[in-house]
């Protein structure tokens, strides 16, 4: 059985130094030469397109940012000659159904497949399967719970789900050769997993997915090995330049290696630097933190440790928003960030936590919200 190599590559957003490209450039202005060889030799090419190509507004009531790129970018995305496209995030529905319909029927114009969003449930949930040499190899792409995501009264993406999701790939897995989750959430700026979402990519593995891949994170994190799969927390982006201090220009491409005896994920460390994508040498600084920390994952609690760190950390920001994020909390959290924890009473942080924690008091609580905005 031939080998097939595949390039799975993080998110993609047409904007401000790459605009011109995608508008009306050529492909040698986005990668430098050794990156488009291998670009170009790959049997297969495959990114999350992080933003719906749509050229009106027709913005959604959400918090955080909206993100849109113009139809016209549909220049440098078919340039790009991607196989598959990843829409499963949580800004494809930033401009409701028309951003998501004119994406589609953009994409599709050109004959560019997609994956991850629908207009029905079946539309949504449906993976996408990509043959070559003989070897079959399905791809899954869906997203944590936030604005974008479909439901049975409206399109949107396809949501990741305790039980269905499973059962997704489990079939998937009976049907294929390979399988490959493509998972849009993580916390973002954070290079580990969660407790929690480690054993959600364990899960994946252990119903029969090869590699599982967390997008979204906007940083590199970390990797390890699992019942034979490779499960990545993190590629950091790709082409998506972000105007945030915390921004990392570095990612991570993902290349498969794929064959009758079994998927081999090498990683190959690339920068965006004025709009062009840059391969790095595999002794870069960033690859190097990627390895040391998916040797520290290793030990059984670290990530615990770790992550009830960076919680204590984050919740004083939580808990102003759930106050109401005024004015008074606004310079309290400003002024004394540790101490807005102190001003709340033992008894109401016990009641969140509760109506949170426990599954009736949570989709309670999610459904009245969900009414009242």
């Amino acid at each position: 059985m031939q080998e097939v190599r595949i390039l799975l590559c993080a998110d993609v957003v047409p904007s401000r130094s790459n605009e011109l490209f995608f508008e009306s450039g050529k492909i040698e202005s986005i990668f430098d030469e050794k990156f488009y060889s291998i670009w170009e030799k790959a049997d297969a090419r495959i990114f999350n397109l992080e933003s719906p190509l749509y050229d009106g507004i027709s913005k959604i009531d959400k918090c955080g940012p909206h993100l849109t790129s113009s139809t016209m970018c549909l220049h440098g995305l078919n340039l790009l000659n991607p196989s598959l496209i990843l829409l499963a995030n949580n800004h494809i529905m930033d401009h409701g159904d028309a951003g998501l319909d004119s994406t589609l029927s953009t994409l599709s114009s050109k004959g560019i497949d997609y994956v991850g969003v629908g207009k029905t449930v079946f539309e949504m949930k449906k993976s996408h399967v990509i043959e070559r040499n003989g070897i079959k190899v399905a791809f899954y792409n869906c997203a944590e719970n936030e604005f974008s995501i479909a439901t049975r009264k409206k399109s949107g993406a396809n949501p990741f789900d305790f039980i269905e999701s499973f059962d997704d790939v489990e079939k998937l897995k009976n049907e294929n050769d390979f399988v490959v989750v493509c998972y849009h959430g993580g916390k973002e700026f954070y290079p580990y997993p969660s407790p929690n979402l480690q054993r959600i990519f364990r899960k994946f593995a252990t119903k029969g997915a090869d590699v599982v891949v967390a997008q979204h994170t906007h940083c590199i994190g970390c990797y390890e090995m699992y019942e034979g799969a490779t499960l990545v927390y993190g590629q950091g982006n790709f082409l998506f330049d972000m105007n945030m201090a915390n921004f990392d220009p570095c990612s991570l491409i993902l290349q498969l290696y794929i064959s009758g005896d079994g998927c081999h994920v090498e990683f190959i460390p690339v920068m965006l630097n004025q709009g062009k994508i840059i391969q790095l040498e595999d002794n870069a600084d960033c690859l190097k933190k990627f390895l040391s920390r998916s040797e520290q994952i290793k030990s059984s609690t670290f990530l615990e440790i770790q992550y009830a760190s960076f919680a204590k950390e984050q919740f004083p920001y939580y808990l102003r928003m759930l106050k109401g994020n005024t004015f008074f909390y606004k310079v309290l959290y400003k002024l004394f960030r540790r101490m807005v924890a102190g001003l709340t009473k033992k008894s109401n942080l016990l009641a969140i936590q509760n109506f949170i924690e426990c599954e009736a008091h949570r989709e309670l609580l999610l459904e009245g919200l969900k009414e009242e905005v």
